[in-house]
């Protein structure tokens, strides 16, 4: 007997998954005066949930009024703060219709022994979209937007000319 829902092949999310990855780490790896990752928001928004790219983009916004570090210090999709040249794409497991992406830095053609991310990802209406990232001890992107900022001073941003 089968279900009413088909289910969705994992290939389908591994291909949504490494697609995306071989696009960032080239940005994520350049210089940008910004963070990769609001390029991601701006550039392949779509590819992201709505409540995601909402805490990402309230985080950027803290930031830009503070000189202090009050966000993000690290890249939130590579959960790092110096970027390998190249990640690989591993194991994708199901749990329901929510997929879990293995992610692993490679270092001189040597797979990291333990992912550095696992992208979660689940397909809506068709498109597949990232709705979290979890990172080795327990820590998740999601929940670490949520954390109460710091607080900057109360002083404008100092403006460089």
């Amino acid at each position: 007997m089968q279900s009413g829902k088909a289910q969705v092949p994992p290939q389908s999310a591994r291909t949504f998954v490494e697609g995306f990855y071989k696009w960032y780490l080239p940005e994520a790896l350049r210089d940008h005066g910004e963070p990769s990752w609001l390029i991601a928001l701006r550039v392949k928004g779509e590819n992201f949930d709505p409540r995601l790219v909402r805490l990402l983009r309230a985080d950027a916004a803290a930031q830009a009024k503070c000189d202090d570090l009050v966000g993000l210090d690290f890249d939130p999709f590579l959960n790092s703060q110096d970027p390998s040249p190249e990640y690989a794409v591993r194991e994708i497991r199901h749990h329901g219709h929510i997929y879990r992406a293995e992610i692993y830095s490679v270092q001189s053609g040597q797979k990291s022994s333990t992912p550095d991310v696992t992208a979660i990802v689940e397909q809506t209406r068709g498109r597949w979209r990232f709705v979290n990232f979890y990172y080795p001890r327990g820590a998740d992107l999601l929940t670490t937007l949520k954390l109460p900022k710091l607080s900057c001073s109360s002083l404008p941003p100092i403006r460089k000319h």
